[in-house]
């Protein structure tokens, strides 16, 4: 079956890097999930950033290339990424254990970055996801309470 390279793009009043670059084999099926994605997800990916700004009528969607079978349709759109202007943010991906794997590394990141601990002037200490729920605690109203009558 072959790959479609695509592309949407804003008919016009566009910015220049106003393109979202994709692959598929079923142009159709993905274009309803852009759409899908556009409303119900306006801020989860690039494409719905473009339709929501944009308006779904007013976006272009162009086929760059039609990949015969035997091509890696991956590194065709990896060539457009790199020589066109784009919103992406993201490259096009070899293999899904590669996305994968940079999914895990975010997440790592992102875990070792929110399960610090914080010291609190409170005397108790909180993960920085959980501060709000610490900010409502006996102890450190209790701390707040304190510190706003010495004021």
């Amino acid at each position: 079956m072959a790959s479609i390279i695509y592309q949407l793009i804003p008919k016009e009043n566009g910015e220049e890097n106003e393109r979202y670059i994709g692959s598929t084999n079923n142009i159709i099926k993905r274009i309803n999930n852009h759409r899908n994605h556009a409303n119900h997800r306006p801020n989860a990916c690039k494409s719905s950033i473009i339709i929501n700004k944009y308006g779904i009528s007013n976006i272009k969607y162009e086929i760059l290339e039609i990949c015969p079978e035997g091509i890696n349709p991956r590194e065709r759109e990896q060539y457009y990424l790199d020589t066109l202007p784009n919103m992406n943010g993201m490259p096009a991906y070899k293999s899904r254990e590669q996305k994968l794997e940079l999914r895990k590394e975010i997440n790592d990141r992102y875990r070792q970055n929110n399960m610090t601990r914080i010291n609190c002037e409170c005397g108790g200490s909180y993960l920085y996801a959980n501060r709000h729920s610490h900010y409502k605690t006996k102890t450190h109203m209790k701390s707040d309470e304190k510190s706003n009558a010495t004021i």
